[in-house]
Order: C-alpha cells, then sequence, then structure tokens
C-alpha cells in the first residue's frame, strides 16, 4: 500500500488526511468495501480527534455505506447511526445529522414498525421527513442521498412506480460523486430499477446503457466491487431462468446475499 512508506507519520494530519482521501477517492475501487469498514471507522475517530470534524464525520457516513455493498447485515447499524447523529449535534454539523437521521428512517422503512413511514418507500416518518420539518438547506443538500435510498427502499420492496419516479429525479445529478461508494450504490441501483423495469423509457434505457457500460469497465479493470453487480446486470439485461441461477450461483459463492435474493425475485 503506498501509505505503507510513510507509515512513520502514522497519526499526523496529514497522514490521516491523506488516507482519508485515498481510501474516498481511488482504494475501495481495488479494496473490497467490507475491508474499508474498520479503516473508516478508526478514521473518523482519528480526524475528529485533531480537530478535522468534517473529514471525520465523512468517514463515519462512509462507515455506513460501505454495509449496504457488502454481505453484512445493515440493521445493526442502528446503534451507531445514533451515535454519529449525536457526535454531529453536538458539533453543529446540521448537514451530517440531516445524513445520518435519514439512513436511520431508511432502516426503519426496511424493517417495518412504529418508526417506519406511512409507505416504506417514502421519507415521512418521525425520524426523518424529508417533506417538513427544518434543516430544510442539509436536506435539499443531501437530496441525492434520499432519492438514493429511496430507490433502494423501491428495488427491495418491488415498486414499480417509485424506482421509475426516483430514477427520474436521479437524473438530474451527473455520474462523477468524489465518495467512491456514494456513486457506486447509486449507479448499481439505478441500473437495477432501470433493467428491471424494462427498459421501457428513454430514460430507463439511457441509465440500463451507462451503468453497464460504467460497472463492466470496472469489472475489466479487476474492481472486485464491481463483478457481483455486473452479473446481475447480465443477467437482467438478457434474462432466463439460466441465466439468473448461474447468477445466484456466483453471488451465493460471494455470499451477497442482497444481490442474490433480488435475483431470486
Amino acid at each position: 500500500c503506498l501509505l505503507d512508506r510513510f507509515s512513520h507519520e502514522n497519526g499526523t494530519k496529514e497522514f490521516l488526511l491523506s488516507k482519508f482521501n485515498l481510501y474516498t477517492i481511488f482504494t475501495c475501487l481495488q479494496t473490497e468495501f467490507h475491508d474499508t469498514i474498520p479503516i473508516f471507522v478508526q478514521l473518523t475517530r482519528d480526524l475528529i480527534a485533531i480537530g478535522e470534524v468534517d473529514p471525520g464525520l465523512g468517514a463515519g457516513m462512509q462507515s455506513i455505506l460501505s454495509p449496504f455493498l457488502t454481505a453484512l447485515p445493515v440493521q445493526l447499524l442502528e446503534p451507531r447511526l445514533v451515535r454519529l447523529a449525536e457526535i454531529a449535534t453536538n458539533l453543529r454539523k446540521r448537514s451530517f445529522v440531516v445524513f445520518f437521521s435519514m439512513m436511520r428512517q431508511f432502516l426503519f422503512n426496511l424493517q417495518g414498525g412504529t418508526h417506519s413511514s406511512s409507505n416504506p418507500t417514502v421519507f415521512d416518518g418521525d425520524i426523518f421527513d424529508e417533506m417538513s420539518g427544518g434543516d430544510a438547506a442539509a436536506k435539499k443538500h443531501h437530496s441525492r442521498d434520499t432519492f438514493t435510498f429511496r430507490l433502494l427502499l423501491a428495488v427491495i420492496f418491488d415498486d414499480e412506480l417509485a424506482m421509475d419516479e426516483m430514477i427520474e429525479k436521479l437524473d438530474a445529478f451527473p455520474v462523477f460523486d468524489a465518495i467512491v461508494l456514494r456513486e457506486h450504490i447509486r449507479m448499481c441501483f439505478v441500473g437495477l430499477a432501470s433493467l428491471i423495469l424494462g427498459r421501457k423509457t428513454d430514460l430507463q434505457k439511457k441509465w440500463a446503457t451507462k451503468c453497464m457500460r460504467y460497472f463492466e469497465k470496472l469489472t475489466r479493470y479487476g474492481s472486485p466491487n464491481a463483478e457481483p453487480v455486473y452479473i446481475c446486470f447480465q443477467a437482467l439485461s438478457k434474462p432466463s431462468a439460466e441465466a439468473f441461477e448461474d447468477a445466484i450461483d456466483v453471488l451465493d459463492g460471494l455470499a451477497m446475499v442482497h444481490l442474490s435474493a433480488i435475483m431470486n425475485e
């Protein structure tokens, strides 16, 4: 690893910020996402401890995003989300408070219960309501994240109207995101939704093609995180019982249970 060459500087501000930027922008392309979780957890502690609050909370955000791209049970994230929201509140970082609250609402919608929204594919629960309450500026700042995770719920709950609506909303945003994890999640589920909907509209065709090319390119370059997604896209683009069975076999072997479940549908 490039950082090993500078291990004597471990713990310095420059080293920690370089490590944060490296893992945020580049390393995730070649490192399996689940291997980055403890790194981002530690970076959260270390960066906040030296007063680098925004990158510290940014690392915390990525420690939350990583499990959505692995086989790890996302339901276990609730205590960490509560703690991160508390830290962000104490440090008066309202944008991060909104993000961590939105992610808590996502989990409650996913599991159901008293804190869930009126519909699992919308955010109008008592933890996070995208349409009412304060923090309008912070909510607008995180609208891309809100639409992305509503799209995840739409795919999970097979809500085709919500899938189509979220694809339209996300079309306004560029592909590029400096946070690779967030870009990967968005492109994964925009592509899945466009293919599940059958590429009926020009917008669905556009994003199905764009997302297929995106993950095909990353797979060709050896990204271990792109290959499982590209396997799903291939099965959905030319659907057959054999294609889905082959995809499920590969995904089960990689313990990618969330993608395997979508293929089983």
